[in-house]
């Protein structure tokens, strides 16, 4: 890793990225630093101030015990290989093959309490109802501290599903409205679940907490269950996407409402047209019409009703029913470390 633009993607917070092991970390800074130093031929100031970062932060997570193998998290006693991580208004989170784990900063503990309630109380009328709702819904398979007080929930993930957000990006910040369509029907269908039969309010919907899988057109909410409440609790906590598309009625009583989530899916299906607030859909022509009149106007009350009345923007949009294939993997977006489903 010698070249200005591989040193530079390395986050300042992820030394082990560049140096490996710890006693590395003072030989392969000692020989990039006279390479890159600015004062030689061909030595860029840029570079040379991040390796300084990368080399203090590496000695700090040496000096705190934090030190990290690439694609290996090491809490409490427990090893969980990853491929990607990325921070989140909570904390950090690692995304691996076969789990996902949230690292909640030891501030907002109780928000991770109340995700791990949430998702526990996941619970079916029937076996039909579980397996149409299992692929949807995450299942918490460990919960516990770290020595810093962190609280960490590790979900099951099913091999091959993708961030959503991370397929928006990889389309170049707009996907197909046929694709579109289907992750607004099954996201539809899940908050029928939570609204209906568990009477809950997700309120932590967007692209961020949200994977799909390509193959089996299925959206799964991994992410989010932190201010997950009651219908007609008080709010405790919204993230600020959520804040920024709260409906008014929400936002006067200070209450979770099923309107929420339904507001929320409708601004994950905005954002993977590219314009999350819904101004420029209107002259999308690239776009039905039936959809883009559905993502722009507010939603109603009632998931069922909702999901009943999407069928028919369907039909309009895109005529009879059928599967449109999604061209990508995991290993696409991910790289070679990450399983395909």
């Amino acid at each position: 890793m010698d070249t200005a633009e591989e040193i530079l993607a390395i986050p300042a917070s992820e030394p082990e990225c560049l140096f490996q092991a710890p006693d590395q970390v003072a030989i392969l800074y000692h020989r990039l630093a006279m390479l890159w130093h600015p004062d030689r031929a061909g030595g860029r100031r840029e570079v040379f101030e991040h390796l300084a970062a990368l080399k203090k932060e590496a000695e700090l997570h040496i000096r705190q015990g934090r030190w990290q193998v690439p694609g290996l998290l090491e809490l409490a006693g427990r090893k969980i290989r990853y491929f990607k991580t990325y921070p989140f208004e909570l904390g950090t989170v690692y995304l691996g093959n076969s789990v996902i784990a949230y690292v909640v900063e030891k501030d907002f503990a109780p928000l991770a309490h109340r995700a791990e309630v949430a998702i526990k109380g996941l619970t079916f009328a029937n076996d039909r109802m579980a397996a149409e709702m299992q692929p949807r819904l995450p299942q918490l398979k460990a919960a516990f501290d770290t020595e810093r007080g962190q609280r960490v929930l590790v979900l099951g993930k099913p091999a091959g599903l993708i961030r959503l957000s991370d397929l928006i990006a990889h389309f170049g910040g707009k996907v197909d409205p046929r694709h579109v369509a289907w992750v607004m029907s099954d996201l539809l269908n899940a908050v029928c679940y939570l609204g209906a039969y568990r009477q809950i309010a997700h309120m932590g919907l967007s692209a961020e907490t949200v994977f799909i899988s390509p193959t089996k057109h299925v959206a799964a909410i991994l992410g989010g269950w932190f201010y997950t409440a009651a219908l007609d609790e008080p709010l405790v906590a919204i993230p600020e996407r959520t804040d920024q598309l709260l409906p008014a009625v929400a936002r006067n009583t200070e209450r979770a409402i099923g309107s929420i989530d339904l507001e929320l899916v409708r601004g994950i299906g905005r954002e993977m047209l590219g314009d999350l607030s819904g101004t420029r859909l209107a002259h999308d022509t690239g776009i039905p019409a039936p959809l883009r009149d559905w993502l722009r106007l507010p939603s109603g009350m009632n998931a069922i009703e909702e999901y009943k009345a999407w069928p028919e923007t369907l039909e309009n949009s895109f005529g009879s029913r059928r599967f449109t294939e999604l061209p990508v993997k995991a290993s696409d977006l991910y790289g070679k470390d990450a399983q395909n489903g």
